[in-house]
């Protein structure tokens, strides 16, 4: 997205990752309405955000915060963690 500083892209775009609810209004995804009620439910709906803020969570990776909730994915099968 481009648009000036406060002109609300981090703010719909946290909307649409199910960060934060919407005040009022309508958001459609895949032609259909959209209101996450969560940020893992926006995940496993293919909708995701990474933050340039602070808002991670300390003590794990970069790459372990930018995948939260699908590490499964990249598990090695032999990895026994």
């Amino acid at each position: 997205m481009i648009g000036e500083n406060g002109s609300g892209k981090s703010t719909i775009s946290s909307i649409a990752a199910g960060m934060q609810k919407a005040t009022s209004g309508r958001m459609t995804f895949k032609k259909q309405n959209w209101e996450s009620a969560s940020m893992i439910d926006a995940l496993q709906n293919g909708i995701g955000m990474v933050v340039q803020e602070s808002g991670t969570i300390s003590g794990v990776t970069v790459a372990e915060n930018i995948f939260l909730a699908e590490l499964s994915q990249f598990r090695n099968k032999h990895d026994r963690t």
